[in-house]
């Protein structure tokens, strides 16, 4: 590859017309490392950004964090003619990582609390709105498990005004959707899925986020031919995403809970392998616990003996395991994350939360997905 930066940043154009996926983020990484190798600081903050937004939508939002550090220390040098323009995409991103940040037990909470005390004075400094820190703070408590903390944020969240670090509208109603469900606050949440999805936008990460949020809060009020359409509409869109583990998770645990052990089944076939690289540590533990309650559940129906592939992951070779088997492996594996994240946050929050999902009943017997439409 040329290392003169208008060939670099060539490159770079052609890495934005791939999808966000893995061989995207890879092909940005290879182009920063010849970028580096100008001494160009300018152009390393491009693609820096570049690796940001790659590693966030691509499913390996770890691979930001170095990226965003950097940018950060190259704006504060201002060693190089930075814009307004540069501080709106570094608040911006700002978001990303903080979000990430609670995902990995190796990141201390010290450091994701300097880093949201950074936030809230970068933001202060630009002359921007806080509805963006409160919105974090409100995600950093509720990973805690700090319900009074989450709730004190969401409403400092919902009186800041709306500017350009603001998230689009159908996200910040995503956001009051899990707030609310995390609340217990059902039809609160119900009522703006509705609102949300009747106005019919959308964005990346919408209206699929709100969708397979609100499916099992459906079957409770006997909505089902809503959860339904939820469930269907909702996978198609999630099934091809990278970093799908946090995401699929929620359809493995409803068709756990709605009696279609065998559809959830054949998601779990499909999507076992996300485990080899998963999204963050949190989404390979959710996705691990609500697997293994989908196991528990082929047990329940007489399908202990099921035999199911387990793809290679971590230190471990390809194996042929009964349900039964690998329910304990995946439990086993959930519940040591669990304990990682525990840990780090100084509570047993994150070990009650894995427990109680691994144990959860069904909330209907039989919920038909299939209406003349494929789920494939």
């Amino acid at each position: 590859m040329a290392s003169n930066e208008q060939e670099l940043r060539w490159q770079l154009g052609q890495a934005y017309q791939l999808p966000y996926s893995t061989a995207r983020t890879s092909l940005v990484e290879e182009i920063l490392g010849h970028a580096e190798a100008t001494g160009d600081d300018r152009l390393v903050f491009d693609i820096r950004v570049a690796m940001i937004d790659s590693a966030n939508f691509g499913g390996e939002q770890g691979k930001g964090f170095e990226s965003f550090a950097w940018c950060l220390a190259a704006y504060d040098r201002a060693e190089v003619r930075f814009t307004d323009v540069d501080l709106q995409t570094l608040l911006w991103r700002f978001k990303w990582i903080i979000g990430a940040m609670p995902n990995y037990p190796s990141i201390s909470l010290e450091q994701t609390e300097r880093a949201l005390a950074d936030m809230e004075r970068r933001y202060r400094n630009a002359g921007r709105s806080l509805k963006a820190v409160y919105s974090e703070q409100r995600r950093f408590f509720r990973h805690l498990g700090d319900r009074a903390g989450a709730e004190r944020a969401f409403q400092q969240w919902l009186l800041a005004p709306r500017d350009r670090t603001s998230d689009c509208e159908i996200c910040e109603t995503a956001a009051m959707i899990h707030h609310h469900l995390w609340m217990d606050r059902d039809n609160t949440a119900i009522e703006l899925a509705n609102e949300a999805l009747a106005r019919g936008r959308k964005c990346i990460n919408q209206p699929q986020g709100i969708r397979s949020a609100i499916m099992l809060p459906l079957v409770r009020q006997g909505r089902l031919e809503e959860a339904r359409h939820a469930f269907v509409h909702g996978y198609r869109k999630h099934r091809n995403e990278p970093g799908v583990c946090w995401s699929i998770a929620n359809y493995l645990e409803f068709c756990a809970r709605t009696g279609n052990e065998a559809r959830g089944l054949e998601i779990l076939n499909r999507h076992l392998r996300c485990l080899d690289e998963p999204d963050s540590p949190a989404g390979e533990m959710w996705f691990s616990v609500d697997a293994a309650l989908l196991l528990r559940r082929m047990q329940t129906i007489g399908q202990r003996e099921l035999k199911i592939t387990r793809p290679a992951y971590g230190d471990r070779s390809e194996a042929v395991l009964t349900a039964a088997e690998l329910r304990v492996v995946l439990e086993n594996r959930a519940t040591a994350l669990a304990a990682q994240f525990d840990a780090r946050n100084r509570n047993t929050s994150v070990s009650e939360q894995v427990a109680a999902e691994l144990v959860v009943e069904p909330v209907i017997d039989r919920l038909v997905l299939v209406r003349g439409v494929s789920q494939s």
